[in-house]
């Protein structure tokens, strides 16, 4: 995807906004246009919309999908044909994988590593955080903001 230098100076500014750093330490990913730190691993298989961000020491590889204004970072890892989408964000150490979807404003944040994974679908306002086991096709949709914390 052919990205213009205006419109690449213009999403590393946003990504710079939200999470810091210098022009030198962000990319354009080339399958989608999005913003990738180069501390980030992203594949060239994995889609990175024009509007979505992937920081910090996030990993996304396979088939997986981040786009909308979705934000993958931290220590997370997305892969096989998750998306992550609209507005959501998956940081800290969560895993995301299989079929599993990620989007609306849903958040999910691992303080220790948890998998969410099959046809797994975490959306709305659902914030999950803390330290969980591992979640199997778990469709959550909350339309007030919750907070699910597991020990």
């Amino acid at each position: 995807m052919s990205v213009s230098r205006e419109e690449k100076i213009n999403r590393i500014q946003i990504a710079i906004s939200i999470f810091g750093g210098t022009s030198k330490d962000w990319g354009i990913h080339s399958n989608g246009g999005g913003t990738v730190a180069k501390t980030a691993s992203v594949a060239e298989s994995v889609f990175v919309g024009p509007d979505a961000i992937v920081a910090g020491n996030a990993r996304v590889f396979g088939n997986a999908q981040v786009f909308g204004s979705a934000r993958v970072y931290g220590n997370a890892w997305v892969w096989e044909k998750t998306q992550v989408y609209r507005n959501a964000q998956v940081f800290g150490n969560a895993r995301v994988c299989g079929n599993a979807q990620v989007f609306g404003n849903a958040k999910l944040d691992g303080d220790k590593s948890f998998y969410v994974y099959g046809n797994s679908k975490i959306y709305g306002d659902t914030i999950i955080s803390g330290e969980l086991g591992d979640i199997e096709d778990l469709d959550i949709d909350s339309s007030e903001k919750y907070l699910l914390y597991l020990l």
